[in-house]
């Protein structure tokens, strides 16, 4: 005498795995959209020289063209703020020979930054003290 194995799979059984592959699906289109609604409307950007802040601006989400100049050592540099995302624009080949900062293009998010070697210049989004890094249980 041999055992069978009986598989009994219901409708419910059915209905709840597509149910759940519906969900599942739809949080993928779903979660980058409200990711984005999730980003704050204001950022500061910090422009830091020899490791001391020179500057702080407000970058908002929704904004104008802004032209930030800062001064390092006896130049000037100039950022661009657009949109929430900050670029640094061009120097004098003298003064930075190889512009890998003003290559960089735009950034936006906390975790990027410029950064120009010759000069000693970083130019960063700054923490908010209310963003919550993580939660430990």
């Amino acid at each position: 005498m041999g055992l069978r194995s009986v598989e009994i799979v219901t409708k419910y059984d059915k209905f709840l795995i597509v149910f759940l592959l519906i969900i599942s699906a739809s949080s993928l289109f779903l979660l980058p959209k409200i990711m984005a609604n999730k980003i704050t409307t204001m950022n500061n950007v910090e422009i830091k020289v020899n490791g001391k802040l020179a500057k702080t601006v407000i970058v908002n989400r929704k904004s104008q063209p802004q032209y930030i100049k800062f001064k390092f050592g006896k130049a000037t540099g100039i950022i661009e703020t657009k949109n929430g995302m900050v670029r640094m624009l061009p120097m004098d080949k003298k003064i930075c020979p190889q512009g890998i900062c003003s290559k960089t293009g735009w950034i936006k998010e906390s975790y990027q930054s410029i950064v120009c070697l010759p000069n000693k210049i970083v130019v960063s989004f700054s923490k908010n003290n209310t963003d919550v890094d993580g939660i430990v249980y």
